[in-house]
């Protein structure tokens, strides 16, 4: 008896591989939720020194390679202060970047100087302003000097062709980060000003210069029909209508 006990197959507990992966990728799930708020806390608890270190670590490099108008410089600054930093989230910036839209003067600056005024407070925001502007500064003057000497306009250098059309791209990627975000009233004033921005500038009996006046009067309108749009019972721009409840 002993010795057929002893031979007697013992049967082995099923392993569900299913259950181990799922138990894995939740272990996981779980530790990268852990490590990312353990960075954000350090990184909002962290003292001011590091603050405005960190502030001169992002905007030092962006000075040299911050191409194209302020537009694209919306994208570039959005890569790197939202998705790469976590320094806000998107709604505001958004905001930041629709007051500075609605002032006088170049956005991208004024996007530079509040990010980094929100991050280290004002002298942050005075150290963001001059990485950002002194590098340009320097390079626009030396080529202002040497221009004439070097450059002949009717045959542009190559590595000046390309600027133009990666400058474009920027803008576009900028507008499509934006874009996704936007409830339905945001998109079709968006689809609305970009049809007029087009036609000022591409319209032969339209001079270029009524944009002097016809961009504040789009500002204007969009912020009223937003308003009127927020008091209806079925808004389509849902994010406003619950901030102004």
């Amino acid at each position: 008896m002993a010795t057929e006990q002893q031979s007697m197959p013992v049967e082995a507990e099923p392993i569900d591989l299913n259950k181990d992966l799922i138990d894995t990728e939740a272990g996981a799930a779980e530790d990268e939720a852990g490590a990312a708020t353990d960075k954000k806390a350090v990184a909002e608890d962290s003292p001011w020194s590091e603050r405005m270190w960190e502030v001169f670590h992002t905007f030092w490099p962006l000075g040299f390679v911050a191409f194209g108008g302020p537009q694209a410089h919306v994208a570039i600054l959005r890569d790197h202060l939202v998705v790469q930093r976590d320094w806000m989230d998107e709604d505001a910036f958004t905001e930041l970047f629709a007051i500075g839209q609605g002032l006088p003067g170049p956005t991208s600056t004024q996007l530079v100087i509040s990010t980094a005024l929100a991050r280290a407070g004002p002298l942050g925001g005075l150290l963001a302003f001059f990485l950002w502007n002194l590098p340009g500064l320097i390079i626009l003057t030396t080529c202002g000097v040497l221009i004439q000497n070097f450059i002949d306009p009717n045959d542009p250098p190559f590595y000046l062709v390309g600027l133009p059309p990666a400058a474009i791209s920027l803008v576009f990627k900028a507008m499509y980060g934006f874009g996704a975000k936007l409830d339905k009233l945001g998109v079709i004033l968006a689809l609305i000003s970009a049809c007029v921005a087009i036609l000022i500038n591409g319209d032969e009996n339209i001079k270029p210069t009524s944009s002097q006046f016809v961009f504040p009067i789009m500002l204007a309108l969009g912020g009223l029909v937003s308003f009127v749009d927020s008091k209806r019972a079925n808004p389509l721009g849902k994010k406003l209508a619950v901030a102004l409840v």
